[in-house]
């Protein structure tokens, strides 16, 4: 998305980008009763408390916990974090099932050849999944489209029908006319693991010391949406109060126009990242791999310059430096900026889990012969990008530059 908006003309500086669990967390957080399911919640949230959001979309889950402050903007007490526990997790268990009965040939050759009744058989899905209350019904039925028969029947030679009746899940599945019928217990089976992942990850949230009194939970995301997932989290969170706006699936996008407003009502983030240059050291046998050796130097070190989990505010400005030329004629100095998601500090640059963000290059004046020029760096937090301002001792003068974590390699 940022790649495609620069792209079209947008500059950057005019570019916003709102993080998905802070969106609707400032959404939820401007509304009235009346806007929340069954008229039952919180009318904006008050000062000290403290709730967690589960952003449950497509594709991943991203949870985090947020405080509310004195001056009504939102501390993050903890940073998302999640896992592929989405929407499509759930399709996916569907399309498993389906394939186990009409093989996998029959199924790839339905996507190719009859690619709109293929799109359509899963919106249906998704639609079911959204709004099937399975409280209130023995079965779950959902419509198949007539082409998925007819091409079984043609690539296997015998009625679908007698294939669901051979199947080993015959006592859970009825095909009948052009429909397929469910039990409730199989149905929901189906969303089973992605509910139990998300379910786990919550508690350990609110087993951490520092989000100790959050009783709310904040349910937003198209996959909170599914009755089946509301039910799993209100019967498993039973002393915590679940927040659920009327349509979770818009809570982002809305959050993300009320953060374009305000930018300033997050207040405070934790560094999900470990953040770096590329670096060298003086080369010891007996820390440094052999192959990062250069002369008497060990490259591609990870300097570190912010702490992974480190506390910052609004425009908050870590320093680090000074970094010193190597000559006296040298006319530029290239700092490689990473960041790494290790659990560990990261050792070098090259780590499988250390991502490079870009190259801040600071223009050099000539200096007197024998004097050599010093830079100090500063990250630059608050913003849910990175700004990295890099400041020559010599004339104060400075090169300031943004970073994004949407692409691997910044402009």
């Amino acid at each position: 998305m940022w790649l495609e908006t620069v792209t079209v003309g947008i500059s950057k500086s005019k570019l916003t980008i709102a993080l998905e669990p802070e969106a609707a967390s400032i959404y939820c957080n401007s509304l009235p009763l009346s806007k929340l399911e069954d008229g039952s919640g919180l009318g904006g949230f008050e000062v000290g408390q403290k709730y967690l959001v589960l952003d449950a979309g497509g594709g991943t889950v991203d949870i985090t916990v947020h405080e509310v402050m004195e001056d009504k903007t939102l501390k993050e007490l903890e940073k998302a974090s999640g896992g592929d526990w989405g929407g499509n997790y759930v399709d996916n268990k569907f399309k498993d099932f389906l394939t186990s009965v009409v093989t996998s040939e029959v199924m790839e050759g339905f996507h190719l050849r009859h690619t709109g009744d293929y799109i359509e058989l899963f919106q249906d899905f998704e639609n079911i999944k959204r709004k099937t209350d399975t409280t209130q019904q023995s079965r779950v039925t959902m419509r198949m489209p007539g082409s998925l028969r007819e091409l079984y029947e043609k690539i296997r030679n015998k009625p679908l029908k007698k294939a669901i009746e051979e199947s080993k899940n015959s006592e859970s599945i009825k095909w009948e006319g052009n429909k397929l019928r469910f039990t409730v217990a199989f149905y929901e089976d189906f969303f089973s693991s992605a509910c139990a992942g998300i379910i786990h990850h919550v508690h350990d949230l609110l087993d951490k010391p520092k989000v100790k009194g959050t009783n709310t939970i904040l349910m937003v995301g198209g996959f909170s949406e599914s009755p089946i997932l509301q039910a799993r989290i209100k019967q498993e969170f039973r002393d915590c109060k679940i927040v659920i706006p009327n349509e979770p699936s818009l809570a982002v996008l809305k959050g993300a126009v009320n953060f374009g407003h305000d930018p300033c009502v997050i207040s405070e983030r934790i560094a999900k990242y470990w953040y770096g240059i590329a670096s060298f050291q003086k080369f010891n046998p007996k820390v440094h791999s052999s192959e990062k050796k250069i002369g008497d130097l060990c490259e591609d070190i990870f300097d570190i310059c912010v702490q992974r989990g480190a506390i910052f505010k609004l425009h908050h400005s870590q320093s680090k430096g000074p970094y010193e030329t190597n000559r006296d004629d040298q006319k530029e100095m290239d700092f490689d900026i990473y960041v790494s998601d290790s659990d560990m500090p990261p050792k070098y640059v090259t780590d499988k889990e250390c991502q490079y963000l870009g190259t801040l290059t600071v223009e050099l004046p000539k200096m007197k012969k024998g004097k050599k020029h010093a830079v100090f760096l500063n990250f630059i937090f608050g913003d849910t990008v990175l700004h990295v301002k890099a400041t020559n001792n010599a004339n104060k003068e400075f090169t300031i530059k943004m970073f994004d974590f949407l692409v691997k390699h910044s402009d």
